[in-house]
């Protein structure tokens, strides 16, 4: 009767394939945060700076920026169960405790949303954009009028 749980070879093309896949998935969860920041802003300022109904522009802009945030912080969390993930293959491989079994599994570690959301990533780039529409809104249009009132 033959065992099932056999070790793998570290030199098995099986393992090779297998990190490959978990790293163009961690690669795809990346750039796919980058695509979502990119739209993020890309539409913020666009629908900034068409509108003029200060409040409505203010409800919406905040709207986006936390649904854009929601998915962001989605994907990152992704991310990082894939590398969890991954670190843990890799340390099984190294430890020669990896059987057949462990291939070709790709499910993601869970991690929590709500420490994935405290991150720098996620906090620091979408509170900017925030930042930047009160400036815009509330502090700088009595400047702005002063401005271009005593420019002409």
């Amino acid at each position: 009767m033959t065992e099932n749980n056999t070790s793998i070879d570290i030199n098995s093309q099986a393992v090779h394939l297998h990190l490959k896949m978990h790293q163009d998935i961690i690669k795809r969860m990346a750039l796919n945060s980058l695509f979502i920041k990119t739209c993020c802003i890309s539409l913020l300022f666009l629908f900034l700076f068409i509108t003029t109904n200060v409040t409505l522009s203010g409800f919406t802009c905040l709207l986006l920026t936390m649904a854009f945030a929601t998915i962001d912080t989605m994907y990152l969390a992704l991310e990082r169960g894939f590398r969890a993930s991954y670190n843990n293959f890799v340390n099984k491989l190294h430890s020669n405790t990896l059987q057949k079994e462990d291939l070709f599994i790709l499910a993601p570690e869970r991690i929590s949303f709500w420490d994935t959301a405290k991150s720098f990533s996620v906090c620091l780039f979408y509170v900017a954009p925030l930042c930047f529409y009160v400036f815009i809104s509330y502090i700088a249009p009595p400047y702005i009028t002063r401005f271009f009132y005593y420019s002409w």
